[in-house]
């Protein structure tokens, strides 16, 4: 079985709900494969989150009342015990963790769901991807293939073009029939003619080849834009599902559209920050981050937008984030890489005031 095969049984082989042949099929390809390995560990890893990073909470007493009706015994099996006249029967207490069970499983499912679903559809993309690549590359080996044809061909009439020359030579000196080195030289012409046509297809060959040389290079470098893309995304999910992930939201100038986001742990480097509603720039300027550890501003580096004037940014600083105290965007200057202007200052906040988002 292929990859893509593979990638359509690992969410249900991840939750153990695959037949025992289905099951084998998919361990046998995992010994070979470490793409589809990885994408095995990486799910286990969500399920194991999902699972273990749920918040233990009391359900409204609506609920619980329908989730005892729903799984008490039938009437003939229960004991009934009688009571005392005028005494109430005690009702037995119910269980917080057993009705949390039946609430949070069906989130829980889906939430796994969609993760299942997006990881999917990305490795969906990027064999289509692979696909178009490999028939680009077949595409311009039989071009070459065929350059090479033409050439030797081309090289070919031109040595016979060289021999009938040098014979119209020899029959003119010789003073021979002149209707023979008539002919002689119209087959000449032809020649000549031929060879330019085939000068011409070599040419337009050729054009055609860098034309597929650069939609190769366009597609290697859509390809690399997705894995940033698919890289970005699983570190926004990683983070999400830390119990301690905290969310900062910065503040803006005011009457400005821009807004900005950090989601980071005090007690680990990497962050994720995202931001929308920034205007576009010149090519001379550009946005950079900033985080501030005492009286020292630290650069991490430019963010850049799309034309919708949105863009996200993984943030991977030398110390912790319990280490730094501020958080700022600034437009600056592209020739400018060692300490902010604070001239345009577009998006700031303070770490210390950050809340927990995590579930």
């Amino acid at each position: 079985m292929v990859c893509k095969d593979i990638e359509d049984l690992i969410p249900a082989y991840v939750l153990d709900a695959l037949s025992p042949e289905e099951t084998l099929q998919v361990e046998s390809h995992l010994e070979g494969c470490p793409w589809c390995s990885a994408l095995v560990r990486e799910q286990r890893e969500v399920v194991a989150n999902l699972v273990l990073g749920v918040e233990q909470v009391s359900p409204p007493e609506r609920i619980l009342a329908r989730i005892m009706e729903e799984v008490a015994p039938p009437p003939h099996s229960r004991d009934v015990t009688p009571t005392a006249p005028g005494r109430q029967p005690r009702r037995r207490p119910v269980s917080v963790l057993t009705a949390f069970a039946y609430a949070a499983a069906p989130i829980a499912l889906l939430l796994l769901g969609g993760v299942l679903a997006f990881t999917l559809r990305t490795s969906g993309k990027m064999d289509d991807l692979k696909e178009t690549n490999q028939a680009l590359t077949e595409q311009v080996a039989g071009l070459q293939r065929g350059n090479v044809t033409l050439s030797q061909e081309l090289a070919l009439l031109r040595d016979g073009s060289n021999l009938v020359a040098q014979k119209v030579s020899e029959l003119t000196e010789l003073n021979e029939d002149s209707s023979m080195v008539a002919e002689v030289a119209e087959k000449v012409n032809r020649l000549t003619e031929g060879n330019d046509a085939v000068t011409a297809e070599v040419f337009e060959l050729s054009l055609g080849n860098e034309s597929l040389s650069q939609q190769m290079d366009d597609l290697t470098a859509s390809g690399e834009q997705l894995l940033e893309v698919l890289r970005t995304q699983r570190s926004m999910i990683y983070m999400l599902t830390l119990p301690d992930t905290r969310a900062l939201n910065l503040e803006a100038q005011e009457g400005a559209t821009s807004q900005g986001s950090l989601m980071f742990s005090f007690d680990k480097q990497r962050s994720v920050f995202v931001a929308t509603g920034l205007e576009p720039l010149p090519p001379t300027r550009r946005y950079d981050i900033w985080l501030r550890k005492g009286d020292t501003d630290f650069n991490l580096g430019s963010l850049f937008i799309d034309e919708t004037g949105w863009g996200v940014a993984l943030l991977d600083p030398d110390h912790t984030m319990a280490e730094y105290q501020w958080i700022g965007v600034t437009v600056e200057s592209t020739s400018r890489f060692q300490q902010p202007t604070g001239e345009e200052l577009v998006l700031w906040g303070y770490l210390s005031s950050a809340d927990s988002v995590g579930p």
